[in-house]
């Protein structure tokens, strides 16, 4: 008999078969689809993600890449024409960990995802005397200990529709509902139960602007392979229908996220913002093709945009070009793929794993079954405080717990290497100029990081610890 972790093991193993079945359904019975690209925006950034648009279409956000932050940026549409994009990262106080996940309807509210090492929240910004305010957390009882790490308002923005691994949770991540009360504050939290939920983790909610659509994206309903995008419409009860998936090539084999619906949906045809395939990075609008109706060439060109006369907030100097027709999906693989390993952090004189750390290990694992090739240093570290050889077990002992969580997701041991490093290899400081302790600093050096393999198939980049300027080791 099996249970626990060789239990839910068996059951992501089953699920990845049945999605590779799926997908070789899926890839064979494509559905048609058109897109076009909104333009280069190259008051922003080369590389775009997470876009989302308001309701009334009139407003979209995105976050833009930079070589030492992620800046968050807002275009407006006036007279029929979007202005030039502007990044308003200072206006609402980010260091670069506040990421976009949507847009209330009329585009005067972003929630933001405020990410840090150990803990993700909702926070909020709003329009206000023509600019973005300073953003805050949007409070309990969404915000709780727990990674919560999308949200979206219903249309009439009496509800927050959000994700998080609370104790309330059917698997992982799932996505609950908050209601508003009559005071103005929050409460009520519901999860939205098992047809929408599944013992693996969901993502992404965003409702359609009517209010009858939730979109989302999913690992345990019948995906083709990773997170696929999907779609349930509301019953006449209130409840949520059986989750549809929309196919291929809207969905691939690897993680679909970071769709936003736009307009009215109706039947099979519907519309979206995404941020394109892996190769691209950039922002697309999507439109499905109903059965038996011709696809038309739908053009995106617009005549030179507004500038918009927000000047405090403007970033770089640079015109909007004209943007390209929609044209027929083509699916093109990226020839090197990236991604980025982020250090595992702990508590005090502890080995146990936090939420977050147990997080950013899924996705560390998702990437080990993809690349079975790619073999890893797992490195513990500890603070200063404590000799050197009880440190040396804690090191080691950390970088066990994270070897032994990975090899629970089915990854061989022979694939990592456990190695304790103690307290000899600091990341920040553990005492300030003046002697005094720095419990900031040693927070920092309570870590497991990682060394990885080169593969051919993919860059993997093993991320050092970020440390502040103030805890920095001169």
């Amino acid at each position: 008999m099996i249970s626990g972790k060789d239990e839910y093991q068996l059951m992501y193993t089953n699920k990845q078969i049945e999605s590779c079945e799926n997908a070789i359904v899926a890839i064979n019975n494509p559905v048609r689809v058109s897109k076009g690209n909104l333009g280069q925006m190259n008051a922003s950034a080369e590389i775009k993600f997470n876009p989302v648009v308001s309701g009334d279409l009139n407003t979209v956000a995105f976050m833009g890449e930079h070589r030492f932050y992620n800046g968050v940026y807002v275009a407006k549409k006036i007279d029929g024409l979007w202005a030039r994009p502007l990044n308003i990262t200072p206006s609402i106080q980010s260091d670069g960990n506040q990421y976009v996940v949507s847009l209330n309807h009329d585009g005067s509210k972003i929630l933001l995802a405020w990410i840090d090492q150990f803990q993700s929240d909702i926070f909020i910004t709003e329009w206000e005397n023509g600019r973005w305010n300073r953003s805050y957390s949007i409070g309990k009882p969404v915000n709780t200990k727990y990674f919560e790490s999308h949200a979206c308002f219903s249309p009439d923005e009496q509800s927050i529709y959000f994700t998080s691994n609370r104790k309330e949770s059917l698997g992982g991540m799932d996505i609950f509902r908050c209601d508003r009360l009559e005071d103005g504050t929050w409460g009520n939290v519901t999860n939205l139960g098992e047809v929408i939920n599944t013992p693996l983790n969901e993502e992404s909610p965003f409702i359609s602007p009517d209010g009858n659509r939730l979109y989302f994206s999913s690992q345990g309903h019948s995906t083709i392979g990773g997170y696929d995008m999907f779609y349930s419409e509301l019953q006449p009860d209130g409840s949520w229908g059986a989750p549809v998936n929309p196919g291929y090539p809207l969905n691939t084999p690897d993680d679909d996220l970071a769709f936003a619906p736009v307009g009215i949906q109706s039947g099979n045809e519907f519309s979206m913002f995404a941020k394109g395939d892996d190769a691209q990075k950039d922002i697309f609008k999507f439109d499905i093709i109903p059965a038996g109706v011709q696809p038309q060439m739908v053009a995106f060109d617009v005549p030179d945009v507004k500038e918009e006369l927000i000047a405090e907030e403007e970033v770089e100097e640079a015109e909007v070009e004209v943007v390209t027709p929609m044209e027929e999906v083509t699916v093109e693989k990226p020839k090197i793929e990236e991604y980025i390993i982020k250090p595992i952090f702990f508590d005090f004189d502890s080995y146990a794993l936090t939420t977050a750390g147990k997080k950013k290990l899924d996705f560390f694992a998702e990437l080990l079954f993809r690349f079975p090739n790619l073999k890893v240093d797992v490195i513990g570290h500890t603070d200063a405080i404590g000799t050197f050889e009880y440190n040396q077990r804690l090191s080691v002992n950390r970088a066990t717990a994270v070897s032994n969580y990975l090899s629970a997701r089915g990854v061989s041991k022979e694939r990592l290497k456990v190695i304790g490093r103690s307290k000899s290899e600091p990341a920040a400081i553990n005492r300030t100029p003046d002697n005094s302790d720095c419990p900031e600093g040693r927070q920092l050096n309570r870590r497991v990081q990682f060394k990885v393999s080169l593969i051919d198939q993919a860059l993997i980049i093993a991320e050092d610890v970020e440390v502040p300027d103030h805890l920095k080791i001169k």
